[in-house]
């Protein structure tokens, strides 16, 4: 199928395509997509990113459910490849000057909702995106079926590392230091000029897209810009009001374990905006990747409300091709069994690494 450029200009819907290419929001920029609309009767999942993940690795998972007739979007956000590169086309991207936000990546999955005719939708976010799905479910709970985490962000990353957490404890001293307005630009300045060397270190060219190589240098400031968009991102302290029961989360066994801690953390915040906790053994922290059949299955279930799945209730899951692995826990109980296995055992729970 080749890739099209769609101008939608408020002509006809467009809910019975299946197509990819360019979708032109109000905001100003243009949305690679990929979307298969839903059978009659079906929802549709967003699939929002990792941070640097390609779309073609949700590939797996997305075929379970279109195999069922859901409809799946999928896309790459403000920063991300194809979108990315489109927006290179006109020169500089504004945002390497104004920044990114939550804010910003909720206006623009809603516009795409809109544009596309998707009234309501499952948000699935993994990882990064769960930030992204997070924000979208807190301002536009109308427009959301259920939302679903992967493996999610929880805090910054560089939170979890010695290094970044020094980094990060000397910013906010000189918050304090300067002040509560020359503080936030200080704050702001040092950070910029941190993570941005720390950024061009980081992604050598063996950590670039085939496809970006020609523009790394926009590449790894895109990552810059995203990677600072969620800097002070805490999914602790969200209630979701209005998705009573309808907030789910699946984890993966390979998770490092302050990560893992804190994704029950969260969970345990969400207080009646619990729907289902899934902790998913073996897998590792890129759930497509390493169970996208199965967790095709769960996303399946959770939406249709399979019997045996009891809102608020958390489950200890073997992958399965039948429902049988599936077994019943407190959320305290479940954490208390995950934290006992051990972390990253990706070759010893048999689970293939993913292609690179």
């Amino acid at each position: 199928m080749t890739k099209l450029l769609l101008l939608l200009v408020f002509l006809l819907p467009v809910s019975s395509f299946a197509e990819s290419g360019f979708v032109k929001l109000p905001m100003g920029h243009e949305v690679y997509v990929d979307y298969q609309a839903p059978k009659e009767g079906k929802a549709t999942f967003v699939l929002v990113n990792g941070l640097v993940y390609d779309l073609s690795r949700w590939n797996t998972l997305k075929s379970g459910l279109e195999a069922q007739g859901y409809g799946v979007l999928r896309y790459y956000f403000r920063g991300q490849l194809d979108t990315l590169r489109r927006e290179l086309k006109n020169g500089e991207p504004k945002f390497f000057q104004s920044g990114l936000s939550p804010e910003i990546y909720s206006q623009e999955l809603s516009e795409l909702m809109d544009r596309l005719d998707v009234k309501k939708a499952v948000v699935v976010g993994l990882s990064y995106g769960a930030g992204i799905a997070a924000d979208f479910g807190e301002r536009h709970p109308e427009k959301v079926e259920q939302l679903t985490f992967l493996a999610p962000l929880v805090v910054s990353l560089d939170r979890y590392d010695p290094a970044g957490a020094w980094i990060q404890w000397n910013l906010n001293a000189v918050k304090i230091f300067w002040g509560p307005f020359w503080g936030q630009w200080a704050y702001d300045q040092y950070y910029d000029w941190i993570y941005r060397n720390y950024m061009n270190e980081r992604l050598g060219k063996d950590r670039i897209p085939h496809d970006m190589q020609d523009v790394a240098g926009s590449y790894k400031e895109a990552v810059f810009h995203q990677v600072r968009a969620m800097r002070e991102f805490d999914l602790r302290r969200y209630r979701f009001a209005g998705l009573e029961g309808r907030v789910n989360m699946i984890l993966a066994s390979g998770e490092e374990e302050p990560a893992l801690r804190d994704q029950f953390l969260a969970w345990n915040s969400f207080g009646k905006a619990q729907g289902n906790l899934v902790y998913l053994s073996p897998s590792w922290h890129a759930i497509p990747d390493a169970q996208g059949p199965w967790a095709a299955e769960l996303l399946s279930g959770l939406v249709s409300h399979r019997e045996g799945l009891a809102t608020g209730h958390a489950y200890y899951s073997k992958p399965s091709a039948t429902w049988g692995g599936l077994e019943d826990s407190s959320a305290h109980d479940l954490e208390a069994r995950a934290l006992k296995e051990p972390r990253g055992e990706r070759a010893e729970a048999g689970v293939p690494a993913p292609k690179p």
